[in-house]
């Protein structure tokens, strides 16, 4: 059966598009602010006030263009900040783990290489995930390392390429007491097909003996419905899709968002609904000019490929991307981070995220851990947050050399500046 039909790979700026149309806004962020519960389900609703702007102020700056392993960086894709003061970075493109002080940005040392071995990174590594004194690394091999913090190797999980019943290891979580797995199924190898919704669920990691244990209650589904297009023999993607997407905190609560409003649910690791946050902000209305700008891009990018093959598959899948409806608004949420007592903070893509372009500016929302609104910040399109707790924020900026560099913020609102 012919796989489903998206645009194409080498125009990926348009799949990492997630999530939500938003609510309307306005009043102050206080004032809107009510909490209810429902059989054991917190409900909060606010209205955000974007005037509340969340301070940054730099702690210290790491990088350089020319220098050793402390300066220089690679695609840092995660880090964590550590109680022991210490802020650990995973510099994926050079497979390792950087430790520095988080009171001054000095290095004090590094572990990880690249490999196919025990506690070896295969390709560049996505996720470092901390928990119960242990750090767990996963890489491109779909393999899961656990180190202690000084770089000692605990155990690796090697998931393998395929997991029973058709589910692929994505990445790790941690629930508090363990480290869970996440596997989403992806294809049914017994019906040929494609899955609807991508179901995903998660399995125990156990380092010790290096393998996969049971299975916990939390389940759900990544992708919402679409509709297949019979001359194409699969779904298409559309230009402007509300995609879902989740986060899980150190106590392996999953922030879940919806896909039509601004708002999200956090359920424990065992299934149940906790919380249900739900934010009232101002509607950016989608481009009118989306379409024929899009259309332009692809064919600019598919002459520019030299692939001879582009032009045709683009005449069959442009058509059906065209025609799919656009959204009257833009959707709100492009990325989740946050810390392990389950503060949020929200990338919105809503603000200065163009289908085409990409991002002119970024601006993120930061909420407490019980869901209140703490403000709003803008950054540079080079700017990436890679961590964040109940006092820093760590991000990488990249200048207009391409460089590189880790940067420690320290954040406060604005009534405790």
């Amino acid at each position: 059966m012919p796989a489903p039909v998206r645009p194409l790979p080498l125009f990926s700026i348009l799949l990492s598009l997630t999530v939500p149309a938003a609510c309307a806004e306005g009043g102050g962020g206080e004032a809107g602010w009510s909490v209810t519960d429902s059989a054991g389900v917190t409900l909060v609703e606010q209205t955000l006030d974007p005037a509340r702007a969340l301070a940054l102020d730099e702690v210290w700056r790491v990088g350089s263009l020319d220098g050793d392993e402390a300066t220089q960086f690679f695609t840092p894709r995660d880090a964590v900040l550590g109680d022991d003061g210490r802020v650990y970075v995973l510099d994926s493109g050079n497979h390792r783990v950087k430790v520095f002080d988080v009171t001054d940005g000095s290095y004090l040392y590094g572990f990880g290489s690249e490999g196919q071995g025990p506690g070896e990174f295969e390709g560049q590594p996505g996720r470092l995930v901390a928990g119960g004194g242990q750090l767990v690394v996963s890489d491109l091999g779909r393999r899961f390392h656990a180190f202690r913090p000084d770089g000692t190797l605990v155990g690796t999980v090697a998931a393998g390429p395929l997991l029973p019943a058709g589910h692929i290891a994505t990445s790790a979580a941690y629930d508090g007491s363990r480290f869970l797995l996440q596997a989403t199924r992806f294809y049914d190898l017994e019906a040929g097909a494609s899955v609807p919704g991508q179901p995903t669920a998660l399995l125990a990691l156990d380092f010790e003996n290096s393998a996969i244990g049971d299975s916990t209650g939390l389940r759900w589904d990544g992708l919402p419905p679409r509709e297949d297009d019979p001359t194409l023999g699969g779904p298409v993607q559309p230009m402007v899709e509300q995609r879902w997407t989740w986060w899980f905190d150190g106590r392996g609560r999953m922030h879940r968002v919806f896909s039509e409003d601004y708002a999200w649910e956090v359920y424990a690791p065992d299934g149940p609904l906790l919380r249900r946050v739900t934010n009232h902000v101002d509607r950016v209305p989608v481009d009118p000019t989306l379409r024929d700008r899009y259309a332009a891009n692809q064919e600019e990018r598919c002459a520019a490929s030299g692939n001879p093959e582009c032009d045709a598959i683009l005449g069959r899948q442009l058509p059906a991307v065209l025609a799919q409806p656009l959204p009257e608004f833009m959707p709100t949420i492009y990325q989740l981070d946050g810390s392990d007592d389950g503060a949020l903070l929200v990338l919105r893509s809503d603000r200065g995220w163009d289908v085409v372009d990409g991002f002119s500016s970024k601006t993120y929302d930061f909420f407490a851990p019980d869901g209140r609104f703490r403000g709003r910040f803008t950054k540079d399109p080079g700017f990436r947050v890679i961590a964040v707790d109940d006092e820093y924020i760590v991000a990488i900026e990249r200048d207009e050399l391409d460089v590189e560099s880790l940067v420690l913020y320290r954040w406060s609102e604005p009534d405790s500046a």
